[in-house]
């Protein structure tokens, strides 16, 4: 889940929280040699450190959108079309939605480098990234699966075009 962030500890979720195996937690080495110390859960880009969730952001978009791939069947909420998926969270935007596009790429990568197949990108911006097109090219041609979120202002892509589902 590249977005805002998921919260790890939430009961729906804990379930399929991605694992980094690699890793010891808490340990403050770079264990695996990837470059990033105790990436237990992924990564946060926007902050540049381990910590996948901030609180106190106040913003649940990226949780949200874990829930409805992962929610456990219980009582509690919603529940998840896949829960035997496993989630890595990347966090590269605030809890006003806003990031940047080299943390996003760095996101990208990161994810694809530590195993996962598919990403889901539920954001959008209406400015073109030469170097984010490339990037998900890449990655596409690597095997990775790019899912992306086509717009939400209900407005016609092909006159306005929305990144990355315009690309």
């Amino acid at each position: 889940i590249i977005d805002t962030g998921i919260d790890i500890k939430h009961p729906e979720l804990v379930h399929a929280i991605w694992t980094n195996p690699n890793e010891v937690a808490g340990n403050n080495i770079d264990d695996d040699n990837n470059g990033y110390i105790d990436d237990i859960h992924g990564w946060d880009f926007l902050h540049d450190d381990a910590s996948v969730y901030d609180e106190n952001d106040e913003e649940e978009h990226g949780t949200a959108i874990a829930g409805i791939l992962a929610a456990k069947t219980n009582d509690i909420g919603i529940t998840g079309i896949h829960q035997n998926t496993q989630l890595m969270s990347i966090k590269f935007l605030d809890k006003q939605q806003q990031g940047y596009v080299d943390a996003l790429i760095k996101g990208l990568h990161y994810a694809h480098q530590n195993g996962a197949k598919i990403s889901n990108n539920s954001y959008g911006f209406y400015i073109y990234s030469k170097a984010l097109e490339d990037t998900i090219n890449k990655l596409a041609n690597e095997g990775h699966l790019f899912i992306t979120a086509a717009g939400n202002e209900g407005k016609n892509t092909d006159n306005t075009p929305h990144y990355p589902s315009s690309f």
